[in-house]
């Protein structure tokens, strides 16, 4: 189809990078390395979306798009947001038009969602749901130290029953300390695999819990799971 080839000729010649605010994307632009990178052009668009959700006078309801040739411009008063080309469009699979609807339509409610995440009832919100899970994950940790511990224990007193047993049977002594050895520095790596993985988890998730550090969040997140 026509889409498909629109499609397939702008990824030949365009770069693409999304416009996220607050750690999420609302879309994604094209742009050319030999004029305005798509990096630069989504991060510029990216500011005058946060700009426009900072200003408590402005009406989201206000956006609205303009025609000008192949280009559908989304504008707020005398402000230009963001223009969407055919390239932005074949992103999609969509006509410049319905992009240009879908761009307005998410970038109202990311406008509503930034100023409601910093209302004060918001942000408390978010700081009980990271005591909360400071407090579960300090239990988690305990009951998991406690649960090598025990192993710990039970084993020590198989290792000194084992002794008892051999006696002075040399041989038996040395392997049954080496075995004894290994097992132990296994549950020492054991206690610092479960503490690295309970802090790194609480430490995203409270990140995730603030806008201002969500972007933080899905960086480290997408770096151990993806690296």
């Amino acid at each position: 189809t026509q889409l498909d080839a629109a499609a397939r000729e702008a990824a030949a010649e365009f770069q693409f990078a999304p416009v996220r605010v607050d750690g999420r994307t609302l879309f994604h632009v094209a742009g050319l390395a030999s004029t305005i990178p798509a990096e630069q052009r989504s991060d510029r668009i990216a500011a005058r979306i946060v700009a426009l959700a900072e200003d408590p006078a402005s009406d989201v309801a206000k956006l609205r798009i303009e025609t000008s040739g192949g280009v559908r411009t989304i504008v707020h008063g005398s402000q230009l947001i963001v223009a969407v080309t055919e390239p932005d469009a074949a992103l999609s699979g969509v006509d410049v038009d319905t992009a240009a609807l879908a761009y307005v339509e998410r970038m109202r409610v990311a406008i509503a969602q930034y100023r409601a995440e910093r209302e004060p009832g918001s942000l408390r919100n978010s700081a009980l749901r990271v005591a909360a899970a400071v407090a579960a994950a300090a239990l988690v940790v305990a009951f998991l130290l406690w649960a090598l511990r025990v192993v710990d224990r039970a084993l020590e007193r198989r290792y000194h029953d084992r002794i008892q047993t051999v006696g002075v049977q040399s041989f038996e002594i040395v392997r049954a300390e080496r075995i004894r050895g290994v097992i132990r520095g296994s549950i020492s790596f054991l206690r610092l695999v479960v503490l690295a993985i309970v802090l790194f988890a609480l430490l995203d998730y409270a990140l995730l819990q603030f806008p201002w550090t969500r972007q933080t969040a899905l960086g480290l997140l997408g770096a151990v799971v993806a690296p």
